[in-house]
């Protein structure tokens, strides 16, 4: 149960919660992980989260394809901006409008089928949050030389 932040981090499950304020269906696509489905764009804070892990062969398959997905139960993205790719040919109808905060609304669901996730742009504060950890590790390093 790990939530991953950076950019190009995925996940790849059966069954996938989706929280996201913005959420655009695009084409056809075919994912990283090998399967054909509709790609979605989520935008303004969005989140994903893996229910239903994926079979021992489809795990195989899947990082044979993509070394750096996570396909364990309970792995999630949180991010500005994702994409997600179902495997479907039909547009999705399981999102359902929510609140997210007290003036903000989100739409979730949780497709029942296969979805590979996608960061595209991670938070900006964690970005400027990990470019100064390493600074201050960096001129450590220097000082203690």
């Amino acid at each position: 149960m790990v939530e991953y932040y950076q950019q190009g981090e995925c996940v790849d499950g059966h069954r996938v919660q989706i929280t996201t304020r913005k959420l655009e269906s695009k084409s056809f696509s075919l994912a990283p992980t090998g399967f054909k489905g509709l790609k979605y764009n989520c935008s303004l804070n969005s989140k994903s989260i893996i229910d239903t892990p994926l079979s021992i062969e489809d795990e195989k398959t899947a990082k044979k394809k993509k070394k750096t997905v996570h396909c364990a139960q309970g792995d999630g993205l949180n991010c500005s901006k994702m994409y997600f790719i179902a495997e479907t040919t039909r547009k999705l109808n399981c999102f359902k409008v929510a609140m997210m905060s007290g003036q903000h609304e989100c739409s979730q669901g949780k497709p029942n089928t296969r979805v590979y996730a996608e960061i595209q742009t991670p938070f900006e504060h964690i970005v400027h949050a990990t470019e100064k950890k390493l600074q201050e590790l960096k001129q450590k390093e220097i000082e203690q030389k």
